[in-house]
C-alpha cells in the first residue's frame, strides 16, 4: 500500500479525495484538522509557519498538496497568509522531496481563483483580480 502525504484534506477537495482513496492507500493528513476515516492518519500541522518535518513519516511515497490559505478572499490583508500557505510551505515540500527522494508531488488548485460564476469555469478562464475587485 502506497503512503501518501495530504496537505489541505480537511476541504473540500481534500474530504472527497479521501473519501474515494482511503481504502487504497495509507494516508497520512497533514493539518489543523482531523479528519476521521480508516487508513487516514492526522498530523497537526500549522501550515502559516514551517513545516516540522521530524513530525512526517519517514516512508512517503507521494505528497499531494490541496492546502490554500482560506482567508483568500481578503486580500490584499491577508497576503502574508496566502505567501506562508500557498507557496512557501509548498516550497519548503518540494526541497524535503528531492532530499528524501519522494517520486511524486500533486499540486492541485481550487476554483476558487477564478471568483464565483454561475456557469463552469474552464482553466483558460481570466482567473478574479481581487486587488482591482
Amino acid at each position: 500500500m502506497l503512503n501518501l502525504l495530504l496537505f489541505g484534506g480537511s476541504g473540500f477537495v481534500g474530504r472527497n479525495f479521501i473519501k474515494k482513496y482511503h481504502k487504497n492507500y495509507k494516508i497520512f493528513s497533514c493539518g489543523r484538522t482531523e479528519v476521521s476515516e480508516k487508513n487516514v492518519e492526522h498530523i497537526y500541522c500549522n501550515l502559516k509557519k514551517k513545516i516540522n518535518f521530524s513530525k512526517l513519516p519517514k516512508k512517503i511515497d507521494k505528497i499531494i498538496y490541496l492546502a490554500q490559505e482560506p482567508e483568500y478572499v481578503n486580500f490584499p490583508s491577508s497576503s502574508d497568509s496566502i505567501l506562508n500557505i500557498n507557496f512557501l510551505r509548498f516550497y519548503e515540500l518540494l526541497k524535503h522531496c528531492a532530499d528524501q527522494k519522494i517520486s511524486g508531488i500533486i499540486y492541485l488548485s481550487s476554483g476558487g481563483i477564478y471568483g464565483l460564476s454561475k456557469k463552469p469555469v474552464k482553466e483558460s478562464d481570466w482567473v478574479k483580480d481581487y486587488e482591482n475587485n
